[in-house]
């Protein structure tokens, strides 16, 4: 009975303090799903963004998920040697890229409109994304670094400028095993914008749009990541090995 006392009262805890963090920013990303694939070789991630009710940054139907990918080598300069992906640094997906039908937007066409992703692929609407990169293994050593982010499109001008965003991805070993990064939030910079009009120039059906920076007085986003399977299991057992020590003390 103390036992189970014990365990309600850690998640409780637990949760009060993950809703009192989501409070203090009425706007979030929130990684549902985010787990290493051995031996798919890859990461599997499922995120979706909320907007606060004073949400006034850009109208919600012109926000849209984009998604930037950096391929490195060992020594941490980009990697260009790996079938199908020409340049190892690219607006993802391309038109032509592995695992399409792609659109010819810049946009990251894998998101949904529900929580239960069913709705279709809505080619960058939607409050929902995921991503399942996977046969990376061959490749290692290699880094595959990904920036998720949203952006406000003016689709008269083609342009669109930055909202929030966060990375995540992963590392391959020479034997192929994978080890998952953490992920985290970032921002607009001279060289991320320089990275993303790089992107776009290199596809004729991206060249087109311009990156035009941060959009103006957006408010900050937090970032919340569920914990992989792994670790909310010894998340559980160290709660369970507390309520037990404490029952002996």
């Amino acid at each position: 009975m103390l036992r189970r006392l014990l365990v309600r009262r850690s998640w409780f805890l637990i949760a009060c303090l993950m809703a009192v963090t989501a409070a203090s920013w009425a706007q979030s990303f929130n990684v549902t799903k985010y787990f290493t694939r051995n031996p798919q070789g890859g990461v599997g991630i499922e995120a979706e963004y909320d907007l606060g009710p004073d949400w006034d940054c850009c109208p919600p139907e012109d926000i849209r998920w984009m998604q930037r990918i950096v391929l490195r080598d060992a020594n941490g300069d980009v990697k260009n040697n790996v079938p199908g992906y020409p340049n190892g640094d690219f607006i993802d997906p391309r038109p032509d890229q592995a695992g399409g039908p792609w659109d010819t937007l810049p946009w990251y066409d894998v998101t949904y409109t529900d929580a239960a992703h069913t709705s279709g692929l809505q080619r960058g609407k939607g409050k929902y994304m995921e991503d399942y990169p996977s046969g990376w293994g061959p490749f290692g050593p290699m880094s595959f670094n990904a920036q998720t982010f949203l952006v406000c499109v003016d689709e008269d001008l083609e342009a669109f400028c930055f909202i929030a965003g966060f990375t995540w991805g992963f590392s391959v070993a020479a034997d192929g095993t994978i080890t998952r990064h953490g992920a985290a939030l970032f921002g607009d910079s001279p060289e991320f914008g320089a990275g993303v009009n790089a992107g776009l120039d290199r596809i004729p059906d991206f060249e087109p749009w311009d990156y035009w920076g941060e959009c103006a007085d957006c408010p900050e986003f937090t970032l919340t990541v569920v914990p992989e399977p792994t670790t909310m299991t010894a998340m559980v057992l160290g709660v369970l090995a507390l309520a037990r020590r404490r029952k002996r003390a």
